[in-house]
């Protein structure tokens, strides 16, 4: 059950816990940069987007997502400039508000159709 106010972390775990249903699903990680709001030596880079799925895809080179909660939760400058410029490589990056959002985002670029929920 979803609590009132889910955090983004709540979103992102919910996320990842749907997808481990599907063989690609083992490819999505999470990529550890929270609370880094500048570059450091380590390559530690601000703004770099929470999940990577390293899944070619119709010429795509694999997708990533910012992960925001679904109520709340706005792009930073330089989170915005990762998005354009990955989505400028040929991969697919898009911001995505809460983890329904984000299943609807993967489940188009894997091409996965859904049975209605009812």
């Amino acid at each position: 059950m979803k609590p009132n106010n889910a955090t983004e972390d709540w979103e992102q775990a919910q996320l990842v816990q749907w997808a481990r249903h599907f063989s690609w699903g083992q490819l999505l990680f999470h990529i550890p940069n929270e609370n880094h709001h500048h570059d450091t030596p380590l390559g530690v880079r601000s703004g770099v987007p929470d999940l990577m799925l390293p899944v070619p895809m119709d010429g795509k080179h694999g997708m990533f997502i910012e992960m925001k909660r679904a109520k709340g939760g706005k792009l930073s400058e330089s989170q915005k400039k990762w998005l354009m410029w990955l989505n400028e490589l040929g991969y697919v990056a898009v911001c995505c508000h809460g983890w329904l959002e984000a299943r609807e985002a993967i489940e188009r670029y894997m091409h996965i159709e859904r049975e209605s929920e009812q």
